[in-house]
């Protein structure tokens, strides 16, 4: 068996590519396919595709976004920008930011549930958006309406994630509170507090 531990998402392909080649390595490494090394690093990443071509296009202006947005967009999802703006055509509201504070959108949740796999509003709000570690108050107070946006994307009842936002929100503010900055444990929509 072949582990691979630790590391970081700076490292991953690097990573799979050390991998790939000691159990190529362990396998014998015979003639034929087998034989070659990893290709990862000649492989584009997922968003590559089309990228540069967005990048030069007017394609804020066909999609009615800033362009600073759109580049931030593009940052972040690459040549799958027009494909998630997709998601949100007729639906002006999905343009709107997801936690107050942060670029990413309301439709880049429907995204991760749609695309990444994110069961929950910590996957969303923690590992999809980074917005727990970049913003922590304010994700706590967009835990319900991030889990209300999300109800019908996971057949969840409207209750069933109210209870999940609300423990959302109490444990963020439990571990700012753990790590010294004074919140309102009491309140789930406290505002103008310390940010992490």
């Amino acid at each position: 068996m072949v582990c691979v531990t630790g590391g970081k998402l700076t490292t991953y392909r690097r990573m799979s590519e050390d991998t790939v080649d000691e159990v190529v390595r362990f396998l014998g490494g015979a003639a034929g396919p087998v034989a070659r090394r990893c290709i990862t690093a000649r492989m584009a990443i997922k968003g590559a595709e089309g990228f540069s071509a967005l990048a030069a296009s007017n394609a804020a202006a066909e999609h009615g976004l800033d362009d600073e947005i759109f580049a931030a967009l593009l940052r972040r999802h690459g040549g799958e920008t027009p494909e998630l703006l997709d998601m949100a055509s007729g639906r002006r509201d999905m343009l709107e930011p997801l936690v107050e504070g942060l670029p990413q959108l309301k439709v880049e949740a429907l995204w991760a549930v749609r695309r990444e796999m994110a069961l929950t509003l910590e996957d969303v709000l923690s590992r999809r958006t980074r917005a727990t570690l970049r913003r922590a108050l304010a994700a706590a107070e967009a835990a319900s309406s991030v889990g209300a946006l999300l109800a019908g994307e996971w057949d969840r009842s409207a209750q069933s994630l109210s209870q999940e936002a609300n423990a959302f929100a109490l444990e963020v503010r439990g571990d700012l509170a753990r790590a010294g900055v004074k919140v309102d444990t009491a309140r789930t929509g406290a505002r103008g507090q310390q940010e992490r």
